[in-house]
């Protein structure tokens, strides 16, 4: 089990969603045999595929919140602003699909893909809590086996063909979890938890830094095929989507603009958006001998989220200081705008603009395991 690094992994993960969503009517047969969308291509998205040999016999995306937001907004913004302000950091649950023969037999793989997913978020991606929507049925599972909540409205959600959906959420991390032991029976067959934290060496997981919180995988060549050759879902994508996946990427790779279906819609003469990555990396401002202490949520090489809970003055400049990689940097910054909870944003913090753009963060938030590999191979 790992996260879907290839073409082929990805084609067989979207190739078994396709067929198993369409088996029970969450979506009409697309001419592809795939299913995927903007989400898919957002380098906050992680694929995760339980594979028996070559065959991909189960799969689940794990979406990190962004300023982009999460699929579930469409319908439970809401609850998931509810979370934010809380200070829960949160991730999606997406398109899981089992192969039917695993379905029927045993419910192995679907716990072996939860006990991945619980590891690959809270110590890979940052976060602290699931947010996911399931059909009705599913909340007496999902409450025994993690312990989650859920809403009591019920919609018909859209974003899987109308059918029934129900908004839940739990805290995953270690603190969490861990102490639940003791409320199932102590024979490890029957412990879920004690399942969830036997080391297993087949669930593999990418040898990164923690503080980037991501693990983008998509190359231009990936894009084309998946967006615009295999399938056409660079149709079913707003412009704003479209720029969106436009600007993650450009930082990854040169020449991005040459891709066509970025020329059609005429991407390249809009006016570029930094795109702002997840990060948890403790930071400090300091204004003469005042020292403000917070943590950087998002980076870009122009600015960044810093969060905390005291109090700076929009429009004056500080000095910020903090490690990225093996690099301390300090250089000047400007308070652009305060986000507070009356405003029903995300997070409590402050936007802050560099003075001078961080070259130097450009090339170390390159730095993924994907570009690593691909200067190895060159």
């Amino acid at each position: 089990m790992n996260i879907a690094t290839t073409q082929e992994e990805l084609e067989k993960a979207y190739s078994l969603l396709h067929d198993c969503y369409v088996g029970i009517k969450l979506m009409a047969p697309d001419e592809s045999g795939l299913r995927c969308n903007f989400f898919s291509f957002l380098p906050n998205t992680t694929t995760v595929v339980a594979k028996i040999g070559q065959q991909v016999v189960g799969t689940v995306s794990l979406i990190k919140d962004s300023p982009v937001g999460l699929p579930s907004d469409k319908d439970f913004k809401f609850e998931n602003d509810q979370l934010r302000l809380q200070g829960h950091k949160l991730v999606e649950v997406s398109s899981l699909a089992i192969d039917l023969q695993f379905r029927k037999k045993t419910h192995v793989v679907s716990l072996y893909l939860m006990k991945y997913l619980q590891h690959y978020t809270t110590h890979h991606m940052g976060c602290t809590t699931v947010s996911c929507v399931i059909h009705p049925r599913a909340r007496d599972f999902y409450a025994a086996f993690w312990g989650f909540k859920s809403n009591k409205k019920i919609i018909e959600y859209k974003f899987v063909n109308g059918a029934l959906g129900v908004h839940v959420y739990g805290k995953i991390t270690d603190s969490e979890l861990k102490p639940l032991e003791s409320s199932f029976p102590q024979q490890e067959s029957r412990n879920p938890i004690q399942f969830l934290y036997k080391p297993e060496p087949f669930l593999i997981y990418p040898p990164r830094k923690m503080e980037n919180h991501l693990d983008p995988i998509y190359t231009p060549q990936l894009l084309k095929y998946f967006m615009s050759e295999r399938t056409q879902a660079i149709k079913n994508l707003t412009p704003t989507e479209i720029l969106t996946i436009f600007c993650a990427y450009s930082l990854f790779f040169d020449k991005l603009e040459e891709l066509d279906f970025f020329k059609n819609h005429e991407v390249p003469n809009v006016k570029k958006r930094n795109f702002r990555f997840p990060t948890e990396i403790q930071a400090e401002l300091k204004c003469g001998t005042h020292q403000y202490l917070g943590s950087i949520k998002d980076l870009t090489s122009d600015g960044a989220f810093f969060s905390t809970n005291m109090n700076l003055e929009v429009g004056k400049e500080y000095q910020m200081e903090f490690k990225l990689g093996l690099y301390q940097l300090s250089f000047p910054v400007v308070v652009r705008w305060e986000s507070t909870q009356e405003q029903n944003q995300m997070l409590l913090g402050y936007g802050v603009h560099f003075t001078q753009s961080q070259l130097s963060i450009a090339r170390m938030l390159k730095e993924t395991h994907l570009t690593l590999a691909l200067k190895k191979a060159q």
